[in-house]
């Protein structure tokens, strides 16, 4: 499913196919497994820090893999 994700979802003629890190692909297994995501849960999943899950949630959302919902400390991430 995530390589079909990548496959599909993010073809661009002006950039080609995306390629997906192994963290942002078992970020995304995990949204399709649990429906959403947060940065904690993130965080810990990789015993990364906030930050550095926010980073890659970020690039997610900026790819339109994923998608913010909520606000504030509520945000969590779902499939586009």
């Amino acid at each position: 499913m995530v390589l079909r994700l990548s496959l599909e979802k993010h073809k661009n003629e002006q950039r080609g196919q995306i390629a997906l890190t192994e963290i942002r692909m078992k970020i995304i297994g995990n949204i399709q497994r649990n429906g959403q995501i947060t940065t904690g849960e993130s965080a810990k999943m990789f015993n990364i820090s906030r930050q550095a899950a926010i980073k890659e949630l970020s690039m997610l959302v900026e790819l339109e893999v994923i998608k913010p919902e909520g606000s504030g400390r509520c945000v969590y991430y779902a499939i586009a």
